[in-house]
């Protein structure tokens, strides 16, 4: 399924997300850290070579702490997309061209639907996010960190 234009969040499937997302979705419980990450072209996003590297340093940073850790990744039209749910239509099957460039109405979407994350989950959260999404996340007071290796070592100080 391919996002062209701003249209796209006025597409059922976008809209059901949105609302299951902002409705139904809950933060699994036993969580102490979410970490925000962006998305990848290849999905699901675990199988990009970029979010296995991040799901190598979230593994070696947390050790037998990894399941204290929420993952999270941001994208348009979408929003936020829960790790558990990156399998899940439409989240497994969209393609957005990427211009680095977000509208004002991908940046509300976003930002709502993470905000509304995070008054669910109750837990600090830090972002691994550049552009557009780490204006959003730094908007919504939370901490953005710049490399892989700053965000092992946030990691290892937040759950061990």
């Amino acid at each position: 399924m391919r996002f062209i234009t701003c249209e796209s969040y006025k597409r059922a499937e976008v809209i059901r997300w949105h609302e299951r997302i902002k409705r139904r979705y809950t933060p699994p419980e036993g969580i102490r850290l979410t970490v925000f990450l962006p998305c990848s072209a290849k999905k699901p996003y675990s199988s990009s070579r970029s979010h296995k590297r991040f799901i190598k340093v979230i593994k070696s940073s947390a050790k037998d702490k990894v399941g204290a850790i929420h993952e999270v990744i941001l994208t348009s039209p979408l929003g936020l997309v829960p790790r558990e749910l990156e399998g899940v239509y439409p989240a497994n099957s969209y393609d957005i061209p990427v211009t680095g460039e977000w509208l004002e109405t991908e940046k509300r979407f976003c930002r709502e639907l993470l905000q509304d994350y995070l008054k669910k989950a109750k837990v600090k959260a830090i972002a691994y996010v550049d552009g557009a999404l780490r204006e959003i996340c730094e908007e919504v007071g939370m901490e953005v960190v710049a490399s892989l290796s700053e965000l092992g070592n946030r990691i290892k100080e937040e759950v061990s």
